[in-house]
């Protein structure tokens, strides 16, 4: 049977362990997601395999590689075993373990030669010391992030890894200036629907999860302002019901305050079908009026089990929309 990653990819993917991480990827060329998952993995086992090298020719510096190690594994650790985990289930247990020992093979060959001397380890001990700290190269950095949270994905928001989106300027903002902050390792991408602004996708654009940022334009005039007993009216469950699409059903409602507007949360179901089959997708929406047009931070989940995914990820979609910023009202 072919192999998954030729070995060509695998002397690739180990060789960035050894690589200096602080110069980031601009690259928006994305990669498919077995060769970002198998580099990942492979810069796992580089990092692995070098400190290993080292704790065995310094052994002065042993205390250092394995405070190192620890300081890595506290960051990351959840990440490698859920690696691991999804490459066995994913390929399949012979696959993974065939990968693993060709990857092995290719670090003997590769680094097991190679000499460096006590300065340049030093050097690579701090390195790893800056990657547990985040400070790893992209794709590496954003499939690492996406496994290490996968259980709990607001804490990954919480502990600092987002990323900060402003609207202004953008052709289909419609003149808004607004931002949000969403997790690093969730992908921004362009949308091709004409009110959507900016996408983000859960796992570096390969999850089923998706943030959208929407602006709509009312047709009121300019400076139109709505009274409190409008906008009362409109964020209310019967108002919210009046919102819910043909062909979707009204989960719930809740009125609550975005930066300052009287907003809320709509949650709808939908069934929508792609080629034969049929997906399931639940839409959390938060949204809010200023002056003539109606402002959207769209969550979509998609799942068997829609109760407990939107448990799942609600936390981190309430992080996401407590973010908001609406840049204009302080001018």
């Amino acid at each position: 049977m072919q192999r998954l990653v030729n070995d060509k990819l695998i002397l690739f993917f180990f060789l960035l362990a050894s690589i200096d991480s602080f110069c980031q990827s601009s690259s928006k060329i994305k990669k498919p997601k077995d060769e970002r998952l198998a580099e990942a993995y492979g810069y796992l086992e580089g990092q692995k395999f070098t400190l290993e090298k080292i704790e065995s020719n310094f052994s002065h510096l042993s205390l250092s590689v394995i405070k190192a190690r620890s300081t890595f594994s506290s960051s990351f650790g959840e990440a490698e075993k859920n690696l691991i985990l999804y490459l066995k289930d994913h390929w399949g247990e012979k696959h993974f373990n065939d990968f693993k020992l060709r990857m092995k093979t290719k670090l003997n060959e590769t680094l097991g030669n190679q000499e460096f001397n006590e300065e340049e380890a030093q050097i690579f001990v701090e390195e790893v010391e800056n990657r547990a700290q985040g400070k790893i190269s992209t794709p590496v950095l954003e499939t690492l992030l996406n496994f290490e949270y996968q259980a709990h994905p607001e804490n990954e928001f919480i502990n600092g890894y987002k990323q900060a989106y402003r609207t202004k300027g953008h052709p289909k903002s419609k003149g808004t200036d607004w931002q949000i902050k969403v997790p690093k390792s969730w992908l921004a991408d362009e949308a091709e629907r004409p009110n959507i602004i900016q996408k983000f996708t859960s796992n570096y654009g390969d999850g089923s999860e998706i943030i959208m940022l929407m602006v709509k334009d009312m047709g009121l005039p300019k400076n139109y302002k709505f009274s409190e007993a409008e906008l009362n009216s409109f964020f209310s469950e019967n108002g919210a019901k009046e919102m819910v699409p043909k062909g979707s059903k009204f989960v719930s409602f809740k009125r609550m305050i975005l930066d300052n507007h009287i907003g809320g949360m709509l949650t709808i179901d939908q069934e929508v079908e792609r080629l034969d089959f049929k997906v399931k997708i639940r839409m959390l929406q938060f949204n809010f009026f200023r002056g003539n047009k109606l402002y959207f931070i769209q969550c979509h989940i998609s799942s068997s089990d829609l109760a407990s995914k939107t448990d799942h990820f609600m936390p981190l979609f309430r992080q996401v929309a407590n973010s908001l910023v609406v840049n204009e009202q302080y001018k």
